[in-house]
């Protein structure tokens, strides 16, 4: 029963995943920094800097500080 509840949850999670662009997509990684350099640098539209409002929303993957959302599914688990 635990090995099918597991299963389930997982299968539903990347499901969601790869249909809804903004399910869990709050990490700003160097590669996502990279990409946006060079965006910036070819003239195209690029995201970063984000505004003061926005900042709070996503999450630095090398921060020790634990956000408000990644302690919220620690917690439920």
């Amino acid at each position: 029963l635990t090995f099918l509840t597991i299963f389930i949850a997982a299968f539903c999670y990347a499901r969601q995943y790869n249909r809804d662009i903004q399910f869990d997509n709050m990490y700003i990684t160097t590669h996502f920094r990279q990409i946006d350099a060079r965006r910036k640098k070819a003239g195209k539209s690029y995201l970063l800097p984000t505004r003061k409002a926005e900042r709070g929303e996503f999450i630095v993957p090398n921060s020790v500080s634990v956000h408000p959302v990644e302690l919220k599914v620690v917690t439920g688990g």
